[in-house]
């Protein structure tokens, strides 16, 4: 189980839990609301050092990173958990996607999003992945 910003998510069959990472809180703040109000589970924060132990909890099926974080990259983010555990999806959103090219090589090209962005598009790449898991 875990509580933030009035929300308490707990792992229940068939809700999918999304964790959003992003430095931006208004970000954070948008698509909290917006993906909550569709039935998600979703739990949001703006610095990688409290993602981390959250995304290696076990309760969240989804990462939404944004690729240009404080301190460390959503990219480095992303393999940190990965070699942890954490076996969900992920979904990165970014404005400078360029200055990451080398390193989105691996990573494929429907899982970045450019901002600013629509949130129905976040919405649209969250069905894709659920239907289409492909676990990295």
């Amino acid at each position: 189980m875990y509580s933030n910003f009035g929300y308490t998510l707990i792992k229940e069959a068939g809700k999918i839990n999304i964790l959003l990472v992003d430095d931006e809180p208004s970000i954070v703040s948008a698509l909290l609301q917006y993906l909550d109000r569709r039935g998600y589970g979703v739990a949001g924060v703006t610095k990688a050092e409290i993602a981390e132990p959250l995304a290696i909890s076990g309760i969240f099926d989804l990462m939404i990173l944004d690729i240009n974080l404080e301190d460390i990259t959503g990219i480095e983010l992303y393999n940190r958990v990965k070699e942890q555990g954490y076996k969900g999806e992920v979904l990165f959103i970014t404005a400078y996607s360029e200055q990451y090219l080398e390193e989105l090589i691996e990573i494929e090209q429907s899982r970045l999003i450019q901002k600013p962005f629509r949130l129905y598009t976040i919405l649209e790449k969250i069905k894709e992945l659920s239907k289409n898991p492909v676990s990295q």
